[in-house]
This record gives C-alpha cells, structure tokens and sequence, in this order.
C-alpha cells in the first residue's frame, strides 16, 4: 500500500460509500509506483462488485480524469492521479479551464 495513493484518495471528493471511491481505495491499496497492473475480475471481486460495474467506474474515473485504465476486461494496467504528475500521461490530459482537444 502507498500512503502517497492514500493520501491523494483522501484529498478527492467522493462518498466513502461510493462504488468509484471503493475502487480507487482498492486500487490506492495497490498502489506501490506507477501503474497497477491485475485482472479486472480481481478489482471486481475486491470490491463485491460485478465486472461490467467495474468497467463502467474505470470509464467514469478516466472522464473524471481520476485514473487512466486500458484493457478493461482482461488483465488491464491503471494509472492513478497521483502518478500523473511524473507520467507521461499527464500532457494528454486537459488542465483546467481547457477542453480535450485543443
């Protein structure tokens, strides 16, 4: 587990009884440096929550710009937020007050 991850979840704003904030806790108890790679199933099991419910809160928290996740479904990988800063991920991202795109 890393308390930098634990310390960014704590800093977000969301319900603790949110299935979003229960991912991310799970993923933030994961959490060691840069991307967290495991099953989907996994996360979902870990959070008592079906695989398609995963999907969807992975999708939500990448448009949220929380997480960025690929191969949802399968063995995926996850960037969390607070990795953006030193991740290559972090200039694709839109900063504030600028739309994706432009």
């Amino acid at each position: 587990m890393s308390d930098f991850a634990m310390a960014w979840l704590a800093g977000l704003e969301f319900d603790p009884a949110s299935g979003a904030y229960q991912v991310l806790e799970a993923l933030a108890r994961r959490h060691e440096k840069g991307p967290i790679t495991l099953p989907t199933a996994t996360l979902a099991a870990q959070v008592k929550a079906d695989p398609f419910t995963v999907w969807w809160l992975l999708f939500e928290l990448t448009l949220q710009h929380k997480l960025i996740a690929s191969n949802i479904g399968g063995l995926m990988s996850v960037t969390l937020g607070c990795d953006f800063e030193t991740s290559a991920h972090r200039s694709a991202l839109p900063t504030a007050g600028q739309e994706a795109g432009r």
